[in-house]
């Protein structure tokens, strides 16, 4: 008999607890709910540790006062191997003609079996400064992305970065076209919405007052050293804490 009781209290009680409307904590719902994130976390994912890092840009990425890019840095301050494949007046339609996902095909030819390269794509601007439409640097990019071959005894990572903060952030600017900065970072996180590479989110690595000032930025688009070494620093953050879950399926 003190089972029975046992048993219609309990059942008395989780009935109550149904259907009272009172948003105060409830011990009942709670147990029921606790399963729950089980059920619904991803898998936790496995950490890449890169062998080679690959960085594609245009100006922004190729110059710096005494050559102090974010790529040199990678190499001289963290010991990365980054070799830097950006020139001034890059943009994602000429990087297509000039074939740099060939060459990046071709530094990676011979992986060592566990081989992980990250390539980091960090060219927009020229494009859009330009006027050559999004839509048309949406086909390039994803053109471009697909050129960037991953096979054989090599792990290619990719990594859309989002333009970064520019002066034309805070004129409002827009190109021929009307299209704006923002419109441009939406673009990139489109392209990254293919699947085709992972997105880097950079609004808020600089804040408006490193814009306009010299040492950080050159002239409120280029960076000098200062700008690359957070430029480095906030790339690294992202690329070490990088984990995959399909990484071992590769």
């Amino acid at each position: 008999m003190k089972i029975i009781a046992i048993v219609l209290v309990a059942l008395c009680l989780s009935a109550c607890g149904g259907s009272s409307g009172g948003s105060s904590f409830s011990p009942i719902s709670t147990a029921v709910a606790e399963p729950a994130p089980a059920e619904t976390a991803s898998p936790a994912g496995i950490r890449v540790e890169f062998d080679r890092y690959v960085i594609v840009g245009d100006s922004i990425m190729a110059l710096s006062p005494a050559s102090l890019t974010t790529a040199a840095l990678m190499l001289m301050e963290e010991d990365k191997p980054a070799t830097n494949i950006s020139r001034s007046g890059q943009a994602m339609s000429s990087a297509n003609e000039d074939g740099v996902a060939g060459a990046i095909n071709y530094l990676t030819a011979h992986g060592t079996g566990e081989d992980n390269v990250a390539v980091i794509v960090e060219l927009a601007h020229n494009g859009w400064f330009r006027s050559s439409g999004l839509d048309v640097y949406y086909t390039d990019y994803v053109a471009f992305l697909d050129g960037v071959i991953d096979e054989g005894e090599k792990n290619i990572h990719r990594f859309c970065v989002v333009p970064i903060a520019s002066l034309w952030d805070f004129d409002y600017r827009v190109n021929e076209l009307n299209e704006s900065y923002a419109d441009l970072r939406d673009t990139v996180r489109q392209v990254a919405a293919t699947g085709k590479c992972e997105l880097i989110e950079t609004g808020d690595w600089y804040t408006e007052s490193e814009v306009f000032d010299t040492t950080t930025f050159l002239d409120g688009l280029h960076l000098g050293p200062a700008g690359h070494r957070i430029y480095k620093d906030r790339l690294m953050e992202v690329l070490n804490a990088y984990t995959t879950p399909e990484l071992s399926a590769n």
